[in-house]
């Protein structure tokens, strides 16, 4: 089969691709509705499908669609580990849980964020505690969303970002600009003030259905920066560090 067959082009043919490969999969499936504003005709939604043994104390978890548009591939790779057979081949005792478009607004609409504008990376913090400050932001905020974006405005702008490169580094320009923040409802990166919809769901869904779990490996899928097609693991483990 040609492998583009397991990816969409629009969140309703990926949620309709998911939930019957699922099914065919023999997997557990459940549906979380999205009571956000939807585009016509489209009913938003997150899916589960539990694979395996019902209290498996090995489990992988596969998500997808963090920041929504980035769905696209992980919908695709999800249904072609279901359609080809690969999640049938687990180790005994162990079982594999999916989620399928944990941002089911910003898949539906092709943006990276949540129904709020918020960047759902940022949102899993205790939101009881005062919020971490992003002082560089802070200072940069009106050139990363300038009000003006007029060809001069823009290239006013560009200018105050490039000059915090030149002195800071350009690391310390991009870290500024990506590390989440808190003070910004209609700005890049921003963090929400109380827990998504999505981050709610996602924790349901583990209640729910990994509580049995001793062992577990986590996968969350996404799209970004590199060479078309190439793969990149990134994770929090140190160098060296056991995976005990």
């Amino acid at each position: 089969m040609n492998l583009s067959h397991y990816f969409s082009s629009s969140f309703a043919e990926a949620q309709a691709k998911f939930r019957d490969a699922a099914r065919e999969a023999g997997a557990r499936l459940s549906t979380f509705k999205n009571p956000a504003p939807a585009p016509s005709g489209v009913t938003l939604s997150t899916e589960s499908a539990w694979i395996g043994p019902s209290h498996a104390e090995r489990l992988l978890i596969v998500l997808s669609g963090t920041h929504g548009v980035e769905c696209y591939c992980g919908s695709g790779l999800q249904i072609g580990l279901l359609e080809s057979g690969l999640a049938a081949e687990r180790p005994d005792g162990t079982a594999i849980l999916m989620i399928h478009a944990i941002n089911p607004s910003g898949f539906a609409w092709t943006r990276r964020v949540t129904e709020g504008n918020v960047d759902l990376n940022r949102n899993f913090i205790d939101h009881k505690r005062p919020y971490p400050r992003n002082l560089a932001y802070e200072l940069l905020r009106d050139a990363i969303c300038p009000k003006d974006w007029s060809p001069a405005g823009q290239a006013a702008a560009n200018a105050i970002l490039d000059a915090y490169g030149k002195v800071n580094g350009e690391m310390a320009l991009q870290t500024a600009i990506s590390q989440g923040q808190y003070i910004d409802p209609a700005g890049l990166f921003f963090g929400g003030r109380a827990p998504t919809w999505s981050n709610l769901i996602f924790r349901e869904i583990l209640r729910r259905e990994a509580g049995t779990a001793r062992v577990v490996a986590f996968l969350d899928l996404h799209t970004g920066l590199g060479p078309y097609g190439v793969g990149e693991i990134i994770n929090n483990h140190l160098t060296g560090a056991s995976d005990g």
